[in-house]
């Protein structure tokens, strides 16, 4: 599978509040949700679901919420890697934030993948077991007269949807990267000496239509053995090379490389390479670059 290209983002931290009615036990239904509206997300859009009396007709039911994040235009095959969420409930005694199970502490510990195969990630109301009201009463998440539970969800990543695409399977592979046996054309950084990446010309050719234009052209690259890139170092072309082989980037690659190597994927039409460095940097921004929405509170009557 590959990416079509989509915008660079930072990585981004957002928080919501939906409040939901629950003054008796008839009052819902097992399955029956209460929603917030969508809330915009850069280029995604989030909400969460509240399932009063649990998700599902069973002996164990208990409050449960998911969170529901897809592309503003959800179409086709996606996936959003690396996201975090917390969900929270506000207990009134001692009036505290109750966290979800998965991030009781600072959110960042868990990250997700929400994808067109899988949009919700779900949480249950921890230490109840319970969606009666009384029990809810006393354990503080209905408080008098408001009767009303008043949840928190938060997500945090750099929302940049990966497009899949289908894409003709190459043949090459890895191990055509490790043996590079009969090659055909060298890759360079500089015009004269230098070191030299040997490569193979259909490679490139299959992988990029800019590659394909040069090389099978009356263009000067196509009738030369020796190509000079000369838009980074040799060895962000050694990295750039081994991403158009094996459809990975290289482990230990600083931030200056990755930069080099999403402006190389931009000249030459690999817009796989875009995504993937952009989902890279993200990962490595330190937490002084995170931008912090102000949260907006939501109400559901």
């Amino acid at each position: 599978m590959a990416t079509t290209p989509c915008r660079v983002l930072t990585e981004t931290r957002h928080t919501f509040f939906l409040t939901v009615p629950y003054q008796s036990n008839d009052q819902y239904k097992p399955g029956q949700a209460v929603r917030s509206p969508w809330r915009s997300i850069e280029d995604c859009e989030v909400r969460l679901s509240v399932f009063q009396r649990g998700w599902y007709c069973g002996q164990f039911q208990t409050v449960s919420a998911f969170v529901q994040l897809q592309p503003k235009d959800a179409s086709g095959d996606w996936e959003l890697p690396d996201v975090e969420f917390r969900i929270s409930v506000f207990r009134s005694e001692p009036g505290i934030w109750k966290k979800g199970e998965h991030f009781e502490g600072v959110i960042g510990k868990i990250k997700h993948t929400f994808s067109n195969h899988l949009i919700a990630r779900d949480w249950q109301l921890p230490e109840t077991g319970t969606t009666n009201v009384r029990q809810l009463q006393e354990l503080g998440y209905l408080k008098l007269p408001e009767m009303e539970l008043l949840f928190q969800f938060e997500v945090a990543g750099c929302f940049v949807p990966r497009r899949l695409t289908k894409r003709a399977k190459l043949d090459y592979g890895t191990e055509s990267w490790r043996d590079m046996k009969f090659t055909d054309m060298v890759l360079c950084a500089e015009d004269e000496g230098g070191p030299e990446l040997p490569c193979h010309r259909f490679v490139l050719a299959k992988l990029s239509e800019v590659f394909d234009r040069m090389l099978s052209s009356d263009m000067k690259e196509g009738a030369e053995r020796r190509l000079v890139l000369r838009n980074a170092d040799i060895e962000t072309l050694r990295a750039f090379l081994e991403y158009i082989y094996t459809g990975l980037l290289p482990e230990l690659l600083h931030i200056p490389s990755l930069q080099e190597l999403r402006v190389l994927g931009d000249l030459y039409g690999t817009p796989e390479l875009v995504t993937d460095c952009a989902q890279r940097l993200a990962g490595i921004r330190s937490a002084s670059d995170v931008r912090v929405l102000p949260s907006k509170s939501l109400r559901i009557l």
